[in-house]
């Protein structure tokens, strides 16, 4: 999901057996500092069919860090009522994915400008 192309929703669910839930910002996950960092994305999927998925992501055990004393960002996570081994996530019809991605760490320390 991230440093990768946005697929749009349309195109995802043409070409795979997955409907795409839910597909928004995370609120509160760029760390705090004079300059916020970057929020991360929230996206659910629902099997529409037997599938398999590889998840391969970033920052799950530790967070983007801040510079100049911000913040630190938020961090990845993923949730499944699937299988899941080593980032290969074994779906059935109506199992749900959701991936988070990491904030970004926020820049120098304070809130104003």
């Amino acid at each position: 999901m991230t440093n990768t192309s946005n697929l749009p929703v349309e195109a995802l669910e043409r070409e795979y057996p997955l409907t795409l839930l839910r597909y928004e910002l995370v609120d509160g996950s760029g760390g705090a500092g004079r300059h916020r960092g970057g929020m991360g994305l929230r996206r659910i999927y629902r099997a529409e069919a037997e599938c398999r998925v590889r998840v391969d992501i970033a920052r799950l055990l530790s967070p983007p860090w801040g510079l100049f004393g911000g913040g630190d960002g938020g961090r990845a996570a993923i949730y499944t009522t699937g299988a899941i081994d080593h980032g290969r996530v074994t779906m059935h019809p109506g199992d749900t994915l959701e991936i988070i991605t990491a904030g970004a760490g926020g820049y120098r320390s304070g809130a104003g400008h």
